[in-house]
This record gives structure tokens, C-alpha cells and sequence, in this order.
């Protein structure tokens, strides 16, 4: 596993059925306009506003997920007035929580948002190849020369992708597509 690719990610929102319904209309379904690396993700068609004192569009990405959670850039915040920690994907405890509109509806919800923190997937073989599980912690080298330590998720259907924001890798000189190489477990 010698070069593992780079996805940038910038805002964005997952929804549930629930708070899509509310935002679209009763049993609307995303519309795909790309899939992702990870198997079964996508980013949809539709964007929907976030707002608190400030406001920014953000693209959902899909599929549907259990709770609704909202992705923001580090930079994002000032524009949104608002403090989010940086946390790994689903872990939206003790968050602050944000209104989004869409064509058809405004919700708010009270927590889910957060700043992304970068991470290394890796399928179940992968992992096992590696010695490594969720939470383990690897240091990746990108050919620039930068290191990061980052947390690994693992799943039956993930494969190998380093996940940083757009905030992160511009300040790094990372691209899209670089690749980087785990240095160390």
C-alpha cells in the first residue's frame, strides 16, 4: 500500500429522512450528480443554505444518514458566527447546532455541527494487512515532505482514501488526487 490517494472535502451536509423531507418535500430522493470514492456516497444535486448570524451554501452528500449533521470549513465560522470543534464524522456530542433551509422548508437543528478532522480510510482486508483498526493512530508522509498523524476508520466497503478539508490541504499545498504514504504505525 504504497500510495494512498488524497479526497478534499469542503461544507457540507448530511441529512436525514426526516430533516430532507422537511427541507424538499415528502418522499424526495437525492438526485446524484457524482459518486465519491467511498462506495455508496455521493455528492447530490442539491445544495441547501446554512445559516446563523451569516449564511453559505453547502452541497448534501448522501446517502441519507441517521442524523442530520453539518461539515463546515475552518474558515467558515467567522461568516457563520459560530465555534465548531473538530471531531471525526458522527461524533456530534456537545456541538452547536444551526438552521438550513431548502426550496421547501427551514429546519433547525440543535446540534451536528463540526470541523472535520482528518482521517485515513482503509477496508477491513487493508486494516488487517496493517495491523490496524478504527481509532488507530498513523503517521502519513505527502511527497511534498508534510506528515500527519491521523485517526483510521475501517469498513467492509471503504477503501484507502487520506480525508482532509479544503482549509487544511490549502494550507499544506495539498490538491485532489495528490497521494499520499503511511511512514508509520
Amino acid at each position: 500500500m504504497e500510495k494512498i490517494p488524497v479526497g478534499l472535502s469542503n461544507r457540507h451536509v448530511h441529512l436525514c429522512k426526516q430533516d430532507l423531507e422537511k427541507l424538499f418535500g415528502k418522499d424526495y430522493e437525492l438526485k446524484v450528480l457524482r459518486n465519491l470514492r467511498q462506495p455508496g456516497q455521493f455528492a447530490a444535486e442539491e445544495k441547501v443554505e446554512i445559516i446563523n448570524r451569516g449564511c453559505l451554501s453547502a452541497r448534501i452528500v448522501g446517502p441519507i444518514r441517521s442524523h442530520t449533521q453539518v461539515e463546515i470549513l475552518s474558515s467558515d465560522q467567522d461568516i457563520l458566527g459560530l465555534k465548531a470543534p473538530t471531531r471525526i464524522s458522527g461524533n456530534i456530542e456537545d456541538t452547536p447546532g444551526i438552521r438550513i433551509k431548502g426550496p421547501k422548508g427551514v429546519i433547525k437543528i440543535k446540534k451536528g455541527v463540526i470541523i472535520a478532522e482528518k482521517h485515513l480510510h482503509l477496508s477491513e482486508e487493508e486494516s488487517r494487512v496493517l495491523n490496524l483498526k478504527t481509532g488507530s493512530k498513523v503517521k502519513l508522509q505527502h511527497p511534498n515532505g508534510t506528515e500527519f498523524e491521523v485517526q483510521v476508520r475501517t469498513g467492509k466497503d471503504h477503501l484507502s482514501e487520506f480525508h482532509l478539508d479544503k482549509d487544511e490541504a490549502n494550507s499544506l499545498g495539498i490538491k485532489n488526487g495528490n497521494t499520499v504514504r503511511i511512514t508509520r504505525k
